[in-house]
């Protein structure tokens, strides 16, 4: 395996020289599977770090390094500036919030790289099948740990349960609910390719989806399955013909009750139990922490990335001090980076959520719209809706997949606009106004 991984990133990092869109690819995939981790050749020689200067140097020799900077990114990029100034009021671990914040900027890297150069439709539809493969890759590895017993373990957190879950042994998915949240948002991406106009695309996102699904089951995270039934009821209540789709979800979603492990379904079925849980008290316990340090630090907060240092060092109010991390996404952001933060979070979520509105309604407006480009809007719409329920018992607020859906979202603007001659803020009553921003679709470039 080791020798197809470096066979794979040598043609990536040559052919990314010439194709600074190719080493984003690269980078795509370094970032998920971090082989770093799994092989001592790859640490030593800092594979993300070489995707990134492959990417850099390509971008600067190919394109000039001209930077389009979106609303949605000025919105990251103010709250990374409140990050940093929440650095110096930090009340625990100064140099760990410098360093969160610092850690950040990989995650702004990306944004911006996926912004600049996802500039096609074609590039973008590319980038859309190399992620649901991606992901379907992480499922398929956390499948196989699963049903061969190399990586088995126990349910994570201080409770006594027995139910065997899936991990991926990698930083990104060592943790079974992590593993659950990013098969969830990666679910519908995988769904998308079934929209596609080459039937052995249709056929390859049909059968990433099943994996995806399979995985994201054995993972036995309530919190990533309840939000992928909520993606699911927000795809379908999106969409015209709702009742069919419905229909044909809610079968789909039988069959998977029915063909999973009686241990899996005990476990979902426990929410209604939670009270007995002493996972979900450990969570309770996290909350009331975060609630204490909102009310110490209100305005700039402990620091980023410092909840489990004030927690353990402070603030944990279950007898034997323990450092775990928020589990709540509307607790962590005011516990870290205090009211300012918030503020600024929310600027960004508004900012996603209306762009993403945006582009929905400027779409109507392109004549001869592929299914798939029509649909990538509400595939973000349901994952995006899926970060703020399970924000409830995760703590996302850095974690890529809110930047990467942003990405998206602000890349398919600038395609509508450029390609199509449609402004994204066009009213859906009026008509387009091409002028200027139309380009001749022969003019078009389609090449990846």
């Amino acid at each position: 395996m080791f020798v197809v991984a470096l066979i794979g990133f040598v043609v990536v990092v040559v052919w990314g020289l010439f194709n600074p869109f190719i080493g984003l690819l690269g980078l795509l995939a370094v970032n998920t599977f971090q082989p770093g981790e799994l092989w001592k050749f790859f640490q030593v020689i800092h594979a993300e770090r070489v995707m990134v200067l492959v990417v850099a140097f390509s971008w600067l020799i190919n394109r000039g390094f001209k930077l389009e900077i979106p609303t949605i990114t000025k919105r990251i990029l103010l709250l990374w500036f409140v990050m940093f100034l929440s650095v110096p009021f930090s009340p625990i671990f100064r140099m760990g919030a410098l360093l969160a914040a610092l850690d950040f900027g990989k995650i702004i890297i990306y944004h911006v790289v996926t912004v600049n150069l996802v500039t096609t439709s074609r590039r973008l539809w590319v980038f859309v099948i190399a992620f649901a493969l991606i992901m379907g890759g992480v499922a398929a590895w956390g499948s196989y740990l699963y049903w061969t017993g190399d990586v088995q373990i126990r349910s994570t957190g201080i409770g006594e349960e027995t139910v065997q879950r899936a991990l991926v042994a990698n930083s990104n998915f060592a943790n079974s609910n992590a593993l659950g949240l990013a098969l969830a948002f990666g679910l519908p991406f995988a769904v998308l390719l079934i929209f596609g106009e080459a039937i052995p695309i249709r056929i390859l996102g049909a059968v990433t989806a099943v994996l995806i699904t399979t995985t994201l089951v054995l993972t036995a995270s309530r919190v990533a399955f309840f939000t992928f039934l909520f993606m699911v009821g927000v795809a379908v209540l999106s969409l015209k013909r709702r009742v069919v789709f419905g229909v044909l979800a809610f079968v789909i979603l039988i069959l998977t009750w029915l063909l999973m492990p009686q241990e899996h379904r005990d476990r979902y079925l426990s929410i209604g139990s939670l009270g007995q849980d002493t996972a979900y008290q450990a969570r309770v316990y996290c909350r009331q922490a975060g609630l204490a340090m909102i009310r110490d630090y209100p305005i700039l907060g402990v620091g980023i990335g410092q909840f489990g240092n004030a927690n353990g060092s402070r603030y944990w109010p279950g007898g034997q001090m323990m450092w775990f991390e928020a589990h709540n996404l509307y607790i962590q952001v005011p516990a870290e980076i205090g009211f300012v933060g918030a503020v600024a979070f929310t600027m960004f979520v508004w900012q996603v959520f209306g762009d993403n509105r945006r582009l929905r309604r400027s779409l109507r407006e392109v004549p001869k719209c592929p299914v798939w480009f029509r649909y990538l809007p509400l595939v973000c719409l349901s994952v995006l809706f899926g970060h703020l329920l399970s924000g409830w018992s995760a703590h996302t607020m850095t974690r890529d997949s809110w930047y990467l859906i942003a990405a998206i979202i602000a890349a398919q603007m600038g395609i509508v606009k450029r390609e199509f001659g449609v402004a994204a803020d066009v009213p859906a009553t009026a008509p387009a106004h091409r002028g200027d921003t139309r380009i001749d679709r022969q003019e078009v470039v389609t090449q990846p």
